[in-house]
């Protein structure tokens, strides 16, 4: 009979060891599964960048949480002169980003997986040009400065002048009149990037190119 017994707490004790061991086992798989790689999380400070034309500029660094997994940043549609670190997040723009408005994607992206940080960055006309511009009596100087608003001033010979600008790609059309006598005069011409941006054409009495072209103009970002 005592033989029986101890065979039964043997036999109990090690189906105890045993269940005790798995039960280590999945406490210890749950604890893995409790913590599994996260995908990152990351806060700009702002999604609404305004460059400055012809300059070089850049965003605030975010901060990323790469949640025990690190990562890597990227942009999902290429723009010319633009970048980010692909480690800090800084958005990088070079004096070669084009004019215009744009919408950008930057990816965020571990092995768990992957946000998306959505920007908005404006780079509009700005800043003085100088230069020349002629009429049947010769060539003067002349200059423009532009405004991110559309709206710029300018003088030609001493005389000042307000007006707005309008652009379609690489063309500019500019109105403006002369605050002295009220002559109304219109340019319409092509900006080039180079060393030094230039805006070149032709100008025309009357708004909107109402006359036919009354002779060339040519000004360069100061």
């Amino acid at each position: 009979m005592n033989e029986i017994m101890n065979s039964v707490i043997i036999k109990s004790k090690s189906v105890f060891l045993i269940v005790s061991l798995l039960l280590v086992a999945s406490c210890g798989l749950l604890d893995d599964d409790d913590d599994p790689v996260q995908p990152p999380s990351v806060t700009y400070s702002e999604t609404t960048l305004n460059a400055t034309f012809f300059q070089a500029g850049n965003s605030l660094a975010p901060e990323i949480n790469w949640n025990g997994n690190q990562g890597s940043l990227s942009i999902a549609t290429p723009v010319t002169g633009l970048s980010v670190n692909t480690t800090t997040g800084v958005l990088s723009w070079t004096k070669d980003l084009p004019l215009g408005i744009y919408n950008v994607e930057v990816v965020v992206a571990n092995s768990a997986g992957q946000i998306i940080v959505n920007f908005t960055l404006s780079n509009p006309l700005q800043g003085l040009f100088t230069g020349t511009l002629t009429v049947s009596a010769g060539t003067g100087p002349f200059e423009l400065e532009f405004y991110p608003d559309g709206n710029l001033t300018g003088s030609w010979l001493g005389s000042t002048f307000t007006g707005t600008w309008t652009r379609n790609e690489s063309t500019i059309e500019v109105n403006y009149t002369y605050d002295e006598s009220g002559n109304l005069v219109s340019l319409k011409g092509t900006l080039e990037n180079g060393v030094q941006p230039v805006y070149k054409g032709e100008w025309y009495f009357g708004h909107n190119q109402a006359s036919s072209s009354q002779g060339p103009f040519e000004v360069m970002l100061n």
